[in-house]
């Protein structure tokens, strides 16, 4: 207490110094958290552009005969419903 009691603007000083230090400290760690979250952001926008990038986007056989199913069926609805009104 004598020790605290005869510098007391040094004692203040590092008192302050130590609380801008554990301040500092936690606002590095939050944001260090922050930007490893981006940078799992940007990892997955980079898969899925390279996933894009090489995906086939022509319409299969299959998929254009099933469309063409779906059409006829909305056809048909469409003209029950004509018929109905």
């Amino acid at each position: 207490m004598g020790l605290l009691k005869k510098n007391l603007v040094f004692t203040i000083i590092v008192g302050v110094c130590l609380l801008v230090f554990v301040a500092g400290a936690f606002l590095a760690f939050s944001e260090s958290g922050k930007i490893s979250q981006a940078k799992q952001k940007i990892t997955s926008a980079e898969t899925q552009l390279k996933n894009l990038r090489f995906a086939d986007p022509a319409p299969s056989e299959v998929n254009v005969e099933a469309a063409q199913g779906n059409v006829a069926e909305l056809k048909a609805e469409l003209k029950s419903i004509r018929e109905d009104l």
